[in-house]
């Protein structure tokens, strides 16, 4: 299930397309620190009513109409509103905020009540009772975000923990195993050394590329949640891999897994 208080919006429409202002999982008061009265936005909240099995998750679209904007701009950007709104994808309900000031915990509530409680069992739920559950909810969210980012510190790749020496072979098996300390790897050319390893994704592995170095690399992307999961990727370890050297000749790996020259 999509987590509470997850949100996206989108902000400085040009001719060309609307761009994404900011993203998060800190519900309506992160979404309001991104906002501002001088300029015109469009957002998507998500927000979950009730627990366990009957949680239900309501999507409410904001258009932020900033009153500072002037008025020939704002008029051109709100011409495009419908197009942004086509974007976010339907909503349960819409509001129309022109100040930030005005888009709080307590308006969403008072304003939305009908829709945020339209199951049966939520239906006996007063403003106030809806506000604390969300918040509770929104509390529940951060500590998990927290907790995932502690997990994360430490060393992240093999060259911030120069103290643990890992082979190619070792790195290339991690990232070929499902359940591997590594889900990506670069190596260098000229003798198929290791780059760097790490388990940080895509993103991870493009902070250690740059352009004026060869390099070949292997990633893992796993698909699935809990134990229904499926891996694709390149295979860990390579049957072949070419390359030229500085000689003119081409370098590989045999079956084995050694590098030679041909």
């Amino acid at each position: 299930m999509a987590r509470p208080g997850i949100r996206r919006a989108a902000s400085g429409v040009s001719s060309a397309a609307a761009s994404l202002l900011g993203a998060g999982a800190g519900g309506l008061e992160e979404l309001n620190a991104q906002l501002s009265d001088d300029a015109v936005g469009w957002a998507l909240l998500r927000w979950e009513v009730g627990s366990g099995t009957f949680v239900r998750s309501k999507l409410v679209a904001i258009h932020f109409n900033g009153e500072d904007v002037p008025v020939v701009r704002r008029g051109r950007l709100n011409a495009r509103s419908g197009e942004v709104m086509a974007m976010l994808g339907e909503a349960h309900a819409t509001l129309e905020v022109k100040r930030k000031e005005d888009l709080h915990l307590d308006f969403v509530c008072e304003r939305l009540m009908n829709v945020l409680t339209s199951d049966a069992m939520e239906k006996s739920m007063s403003a106030e009772a809806l506000r604390k559950d969300y918040e509770a909810k929104i509390e529940t969210q951060k500590r998990k975000v927290t907790n995932k980012e502690k997990s994360f510190r430490g060393p992240r790749t093999a060259k911030d923990n120069p103290s643990k020496q890992i082979s190619v072979d070792r790195a290339l098996q991690a990232v070929g195993d499902a359940t591997g300390p590594y889900n990506w790897a670069l190596l260098e050319p000229e003798k198929l050394e290791l780059h760097n390893a790490g388990y940080g994704g895509l993103l991870e592995m493009k902070e250690w590329l740059s352009e004026d170095l060869v390099l070949f690399g292997v990633m893992r992307f796993t698909f699935g949640r809990d134990t229904v999961s499926s891996m694709e990727g390149m295979a860990a370890t390579p049957k072949l891999v070419k390359c030229p050297n500085r000689f003119g000749g081409s370098r590989h790996r045999d079956p084995n897994g050694k590098a030679a020259f041909r």
